[in-house]
């Protein structure tokens, strides 16, 4: 279900790691250039380090971040299915 929260397009995901799945709602930002989700999450999931783009470097209003890109196995978003989807843990 998709609504306006504090003028932000809330959606609710389902993300699923090796052995556990987690139901979240999600602020979806259609200009940004990355994907994350928070550190608890992504160790809860027990997500893999991308080999290929292990780390990435983001600007923000508190300066530059360089953090884990990780490999999401499935993310399931809007009756969408996205397969082994690229995220940041941040």
């Amino acid at each position: 279900m998709m609504r306006i929260s504090q003028r932000k397009l809330v959606l609710r995901v389902y993300l699923k790691g090796k052995r556990f799945r987690v139901s979240e709602d999600a602020i979806i930002d259609t200009g940004a250039s990355f994907s994350v989700i928070p550190p608890e999450i992504a160790d809860y999931l027990e997500l893999d380090v991308d080999k290929g783009f292990p780390r990435a470097r983001l600007v923000t209003a508190s300066g530059v971040i360089e953090t884990s890109v990780k490999i999401l196995p499935e993310l399931h978003v809007a009756g969408l299915l996205f397969i082994r989807f690229l995220i940041l843990r941040l």
